[in-house]
């Protein structure tokens, strides 16, 4: 008898559509409460005041922010601290320092020059600034009448000028007592220039 046929190999299952295996997308999941919280909240709950608190005090003014008061414009003025608090400068200020105080009248300040110094009177508007300058020194009108004659008093240059022989004279003696320059003097037989001596601080 002939041999029974075999049968058919079974039809391979079709692959599944690619839909079928892929995943569902993954929920979000929602932020933890403190990150949906606005970045100032935790500066303001900072600044908060807590219940029971004293109210913060007010901001004192410092002794540096109460305006200075004025100077005060009387007959026993001192010229010298005038004329460096003023604030001119250049040829106003040369004027000022060559000029000595003879008085006060109401509002007028008297002021004499000497001879040797009228050209720095020359020019008007140098004492015209220098009448601004102290009307706003000393916040009220001030007027400045300027005579040229013999200064029996000393001047702010005088001054200055007596100031800068005794700091000389005194860098001068300085030198001369020190052992290291006493010795260089004996050693090498130098002479000490005392005119280019200059005092500690003092401009070239």
């Amino acid at each position: 008898a002939p041999a029974p046929a075999p049968a058919p190999a079974p039809a391979p299952a079709p692959a599944p559509a690619p839909e079928a295996f892929a995943a569902a997308p993954h929920a979000e999941e929602p932020p933890p409460p403190w990150e949906d919280l606005p970045a100032e909240a935790p500066a303001a709950w900072d600044d908060a005041p807590l219940a029971g608190d004293p109210a913060p005090a007010a901001p004192q003014p410092l002794p540096g922010d109460a305006p200075a008061a004025p100077a005060a414009l009387s007959p026993d003025l001192d010229w010298l601290a005038t004329v460096l608090a003023c604030g001119v400068g250049g040829l106003v200020q040369q004027l000022a320092q060559h000029c000595a105080f003879v008085g006060l009248e109401g509002n007028v300040l008297h002021l004499r020059l000497a001879p040797e110094n009228a050209h720095l009177h020359s020019m008007s508007s140098n004492a015209g600034k220098l009448q601004e300058a102290l009307t706003a020194y000393f916040a009220q009108p001030v007027r400045v009448h300027i005579e040229v004659g013999e200064v029996a008093s000393q001047t702010p240059a005088q001054y200055k000028a007596e100031a800068r022989q005794a700091r000389h004279a005194e860098a001068v003696a300085a030198l001369e007592s020190d052992p290291f320059v006493q010795e260089l003097i004996e050693r090498c037989d130098a002479t000490l220039v005392t005119s280019s001596v200059k005092p500690l601080g003092e401009a070239e």
